[in-house]
């Protein structure tokens, strides 16, 4: 399957601009982790690092739409909650994508997350192993 593994853009809109810009330099090694994983199940995966590669919302759109993956990933912080949810939604009127979150946030408050209907499946905790079994089911 291909799987597109997103850490969604920045709401820079809150707080300190200087200091959420620092905090989002460090690497997203979950969804490194992540994709290792996959990639070794036999899956093409790309990982889209939006903060890093200061994309906006419609570029990570226009990122998703030119790989054509099957799942897509979206790690999410509590801090970017509100962007997962926005971006999602717009992936959902893009494509036919399943949308699997995972993160801090999924993992706080799982049941709340899971309201949000621009959400298909929820990885609770480390989710190296979640993963690859969820993708085995929904392939």
């Amino acid at each position: 399957m291909r799987i597109t593994l997103i850490y969604p853009p920045g709401d820079f809109g809150v707080g300190s601009e200087k200091l959420t810009q620092l905090i989002d330099m460090a690497p997203p090694l979950g969804l490194a982790y992540i994709a290792a994983v996959l990639e070794r199940a036999g899956h093409e995966v790309r990982i889209i690092d939006a903060k890093i590669e200061s994309l906006s919302l419609e570029g990570v759109l226009k990122r998703v739409e030119d790989f054509n993956p099957d799942i897509v990933g979206i790690s999410i912080y509590t801090a970017d909650f509100c962007m997962a949810v926005s971006l999602a939604s717009q992936l959902k009127k893009q494509g036919s994508y399943t949308i699997i979150v995972g993160g801090a946030h999924v993992s706080a408050l799982p049941e709340e997350v899971m309201q949000q209907d621009c959400f298909d499946y929820g990885v609770v905790g480390e989710g190296e192993r979640t993963v690859v079994e969820l993708v085995d089911v929904i392939s």
